[in-house]
């Protein structure tokens, strides 16, 4: 057994009709591609674990337009939803939150979640941000993650796919920060009975990775006996990290990851204003002129 997987995240790749658009996060996921098909060992598949889009969680249009996108290479791609594809972290009071509905949009284009055997590996993707929901896909999703655990396959090494942190420090912490202390670090992770209750999982079904992207740089680490490894975006930068993607290679004895940072980063500049801007401050003309579809998709929105 010798498998190769490569991973990419956060690829951020949106769209010229929105009311912001960044044309270096398609550059960037292009010039990613064009490394991984010069590769002289090619992947068995491709793994994009979230933030797939800008807008994707409120312009459906976004994930269509990834999806023809993906069409075009000749991978076989599997993909999980980030925060700005089906919303972030759960909360009642913020806009950019997961909803129901949002989950729905998504999955008219792609699944949320998947399983594939490649060779004698097993991949698992999930939607992590289901997890603190309390929807009933939360409850589906569990019953379909302990029924993957309690699997007994073939397979000699798993690899689990998510977006956001699974842990801080270590996989069965006693507190991490909440959101009024420290809004970020609240965010960036799950809460701490989905996170033992997820790690319990993830221990017990004898999971080799737990893999995520959502922080935006490379690291790969050990605790508690559970690996975690977290991918560098594709898309854009954020402070102190670098672009790029991590390849695993794969044998009976052990998986070797590593990163592949980009040979060349896109300087193309952003049109619009960076973060999660509410409906009612969006501005639609800095996009190009839309299709009648797509210019009555964002009426709808703007007029819910």
């Amino acid at each position: 057994m010798n498998t190769r997987i490569v991973q990419l995240s956060d690829i951020h790749i949106g769209s010229p009709y929105s009311f912001r658009y960044r044309p270096a996060c398609l550059t960037n996921f292009k010039q990613a591609m064009k490394q991984v098909e010069a590769f002289d060992v090619q992947p068995k598949l491709i793994v994009l674990s979230g933030d797939l889009t800008r807008d994707g969680e409120t312009h459906r249009f976004e994930l269509t337009a990834l999806k023809e996108l993906l069409a075009t290479y000749p991978y076989e791609f599997h993909l999980i939803p980030g925060n700005h594809d089906v919303g972030g972290r759960f909360e009642l009071d913020r806009f950019e939150t997961i909803s129901e509905e949002k989950v729905v949009r998504y999955k008219s284009v792609f699944d949320d979640k998947f399983e594939v055997v490649v060779d004698d590996v097993r991949l698992i993707g999930f939607n992590s941000f289901l997890l603190g929901t309390n929807f009933s896909a939360e409850d589906e999703q569990w019953e379909w993650l302990q029924e993957k655990a309690n699997e007994k396959g073939s397979w000699k090494k798993q690899l689990w796919f998510m977006h956001n942190l699974p842990y801080r420090e270590s996989p069965f912490e006693t507190k991490v920060e909440n959101k009024e202390d420290e809004y970020g670090a609240w965010y960036a992770y799950i809460d701490l009975d989905r996170q033992h209750r997820l790690m319990k999982i993830i221990k017990d079904s004898k999971v080799d990775v737990i893999a995520c992207g959502h922080s935006h740089y490379f690291k790969d680490r050990t605790v508690d006996g559970i690996r975690h490894v977290n991918c560098p975006a594709t898309g854009f930068c954020v402070p102190t990290s670098k672009l790029g993607f991590v390849v695993y290679d794969i044998n009976e004895n052990e998986i070797v990851v590593n990163q592949h940072l980009l040979d060349v980063e896109s300087p193309e500049v952003e049109f619009g204003v960076g973060g999660h801007i509410p409906f009612d401050k969006r501005d639609y003309s800095l996009g190009e002129k839309m299709t009648p579809a797509i210019a009555e998709e964002v009426n709808a929105l703007l007029h819910q």
